[in-house]
């Protein structure tokens, strides 16, 4: 009797541990974000002031531009696919209508003649959905180049957030340019109650046989 009970209880024990796995590990894969769905008419230093892709909107206080960097001059660093280029020291805002971590984003240098300077690092500001922030300063190579130019950067901390921040810092006075692609994020999703009530019942079950 005794052996059937233990047997029991650890078949328990691994379903609970299964489930707790399932409850516990909650992030989603990561979303990759590369700017590559923009239609024709975006190439070529066309402006626009709003970026959506899925539940993820990329706004702008001044301009921004997307376009494929094989096709244009060497004042851009690139990465030879279409990437979101930040022009006259303006802010990328990130959103979502979910909670998100940021996994990370690939970087690089915009331009090369005052006043529409390149970019010495990029600055991202996190917002967490509960309050608060947190900030990193991700520093380039200062090395323009259109074909492999960008920089992959990965965060730390940026979990939890409502908003992000993207904007370019320079060490002279001047409008801080920047390249930006292939934002990586995750979504945080939320545990099914029923799967918690379950994993609850299961574990007084299992403690019930085992003071018999």
């Amino acid at each position: 009797m005794n052996a059937s009970i233990n047997k029991i209880c650890k078949s328990a024990g691994k379903l609970i541990g299964l489930i707790s796995i399932l409850v516990i590990s909650n992030v989603a894969n990561a979303t990759l974000i590369n700017f590559d769905d923009v239609t024709a008419s975006w190439t070529a230093y066309a402006n626009s002031s709003m970026y959506t892709s899925g539940n993820v909107t990329f706004s702008h206080s001044g301009s921004f531009a997307a376009l494929n960097s094989s096709t244009n001059d060497d004042r851009l660093s690139g990465n030879t696919t279409t990437a979101l280029y930040s022009f006259n020291n303006s802010t990328i805002t990130m959103s979502s209508t979910e909670t998100f971590n940021l996994v990370g984003f690939d970087g690089g240098e915009t331009w090369d003649n005052l006043p529409h300077a390149w970019s010495n690092s990029i600055q991202v500001i996190g917002y967490f959905a509960a309050g608060g922030s947190i900030t990193q300063v991700f520093d380039l190579d200062t090395i323009k180049d259109e074909i492999n130019g960008l920089q992959t950067f990965t965060a730390s901390g940026f979990t939890g957030l409502s908003l992000l921040e993207f904007s370019g810092v320079c060490l002279t006075v001047c409008n801080p340019e920047f390249s930006l692609d292939n934002v990586s994020i995750s979504s945080v999703a939320v545990s099914e109650p029923a799967t918690i009530g379950l994993l609850g019942i299961m574990l007084l079950t299992m403690l019930r046989i085992r003071s018999r």
